[in-house]
Formats: structure tokens, sequence, C-alpha cells
């Protein structure tokens, strides 16, 4: 019997969703330095500072994501389930975090003011994260699956349904 499966579709929208989120990062890193000088201008010590820090943040965010996305690029699509089951930290395990401390910058904007810009972007970067996960879990399960049927394994191993 002769299987037949292809799966380019699930690895392509990985590395686009990885390479749009390289570029939100890039862009938050901006935005947040740009902020950073302003303020800093301003007199304002305290947002400056956690603007600067916001600015390192998404730096090392995106320093970061290139590197995955460059090594998903270079990784053989029957190993990519090994890949992400020893990658840390988990891709889209900060997703929550992100989106809880988007929501305390919110509160800060409304106590305080100035603080909106940056609770959106940590918002939009939980989201990101989180849809990001999902994708490679997709990616991790199906190149578990091709990987077992290329080896001769299928036998092994057991499915079970989630419904019951």
């Amino acid at each position: 019997m002769r299987v037949v499966a292809t799966f380019p579709r699930l690895r392509k929208t990985l590395i686009r969703a990885m390479g749009a989120y390289k570029v939100f990062l890039w862009a938050c890193s901006a935005v947040s330095a740009v902020m950073a000088g302003i303020n800093a201008a301003t007199g304002r010590t305290a947002p400056a500072l956690i603007y600067l820090t916001a600015w390192a943040f998404f730096t090392a965010s995106a320093l970061m994501n290139s590197d995955l996305e460059e090594e998903l690029r270079r990784t053989r699509f029957t190993v990519y389930w090994r890949f992400f089951s020893r990658y840390s930290p988990p891709l889209g395990g900060y997703a929550v975090l992100h989106i809880l401390t988007g929501l305390v910058f919110i509160t800060a904007d409304l106590v305080q003011g100035g603080y909106s810009p940056l609770a959106l972007m940590l918002i939009l970067k939980g989201v990101f994260e989180h849809v990001l996960q999902g994708l490679a879990e997709n990616l991790k399960a199906a190149s578990f699956l091709y990987s077992e049927v290329l080896t001769g394994d299928l036998d092994r191993i057991a499915l079970k349904d989630p419904f019951k």
C-alpha cells in the first residue's frame, strides 16, 4: 500500500506567520525606542525607563524569533516534532502572561497615561504567540505522523479519542 502525504501548507503557514511576527516585533522595538526617547526628552523618567525596558524586551524577542525562523527553514520536516519538543522556551508559552501584562498597562494608562501603546503591543504579542503555538502544534503532530509512516512504526502509535 502506498501512502501519499503532503503537508507543505502547514510549514509555509508557520514560516510566514513567524516572518510577520518578526516584522511586528521589530516595529514594536522601534516604537518603544521612540517612546523612550520622547519620554526622556520631556523629563518623564519612569515612563522612559519602562519604554527602554520594552525596547530591550522586543529587540531580544525579535532576535530570538529570527534565530528560530532560520532553524525552522533549515530543519527537515520529519524532525520538526523533535525540534519543537526540545525547543525552549516553548513557542507561545508566555502568551497569556503577555496579555495579562498588557491589561496591567491599560490600567496604568487609565491612572497615569502614556502606556496605551505598550499595552497594545503586549496584547498583540500575546495573541501572535497564541496563534504561533497552535500552528507549531499542528506542524509537530503532522511531522510526527509523517515520520512514523516513513519509518514503518505506525503500528506502535496509539491515538486516543479526545471526545470519549
